[in-house]
């Protein structure tokens, strides 16, 4: 196997893997220390009584390490599927694989794009075959680079991070311009569906802004925003409990 086999793997890239055991952080990008400590007062107290860290595997996904013969359960998506802000045991896969009985591998990726969904899910699903795929789209316009170093992820947060005005115009223009960006999401939706195909996976897909929306207007959505999680960007622990329940319900009707 190729070094770039094994850097397709991992959640960051060439060089981010961490030998054998687990690798465990008390904080996260973007659940660090000086964005939480300017939020509410009511916030840091719920947070600061519930402390929790992230455990990662040798690859640097958020979950166990990876056995190819369990009865395995894969998540494809972005911080919203890697569960930033929360703790493990709050976000929808570990809901969703628990009720289940089945083994997850979160390959969600904080900051990943539609390219990052299909590179890591292309690199692991042919060995692992899971039987069930489940990936959430993420929100907004974002694609992934490989610096040869790291994999850049861009998107709306990112004008500035490439030090060249002139490279965000382009980026920004050409690629995720609203033809261009539509072609990239099509193509990559394609390729994660073929690979299910190829691997006997039953693929469900959760569009992450259509759920965002579905929940923000239920009416006790106002009740259920607190807490919002860690971080102060990422929904809190009602809506990863309200989109495993989703997401088990259309399995249940749709695969089973």
């Amino acid at each position: 196997m190729s070094t770039d086999e094994f850097d397709y793997k991992t959640l960051y890239g060439p060089g981010e893997r961490w030998g054998s055991g687990k690798k465990v952080e008390d904080w996260f990008p973007r659940d660090v220390p000086q964005n939480f400590t300017v939020l509410s007062k009511e916030h840091q107290e719920y947070w600061n009584a519930r402390p929790f860290k992230y455990h990662l595997n040798d690859w640097g996904h958020r979950c166990e390490d990876i056995d190819v013969n369990a009865n395995n359960i894969v998540f494809i998506g972005c911080s919203l599927t890697f569960g930033t802000g929360l703790p493990k045991e709050e976000t929808w896969p570990y809901l969703v694989s628990k009720e289940l009985g089945m083994k997850e591998v979160n390959l969600g990726a904080p900051g990943g794009s539609l390219d990052t969904c299909f590179r890591l899910y292309n690199a692991w699903q042919y060995e692992i075959k899971a039987p069930i795929t489940v990936l959430m789209i993420p929100p907004g316009k974002r694609v992934e680079f490989d610096d040869y170093k790291r994999y850049i992820r861009y998107g709306h947060w990112s004008p500035g991070l490439l030090n060249s005005d002139e490279v965000d115009k382009f980026i920004i223009k050409y690629i995720l311009g609203e033809k261009s960006y539509k072609t990239i999401q099509d193509k990559n939706i394609a390729a994660i569906k073929w690979i299910a195909h190829e691997t006997n996976s039953s693929l469900y897909i959760v569009n992450s802004e259509t759920a965002l929306f579905e929940y923000a207007t239920e009416d006790d959505f106002w009740q259920k925003q607190f807490p919002v999680a860690r971080d102060g960007n990422h929904p809190g622990p009602a809506w990863n409990d309200w989109v495993s329940k989703k997401v088990l319900k259309d399995l249940s009707n749709e695969i089973y």
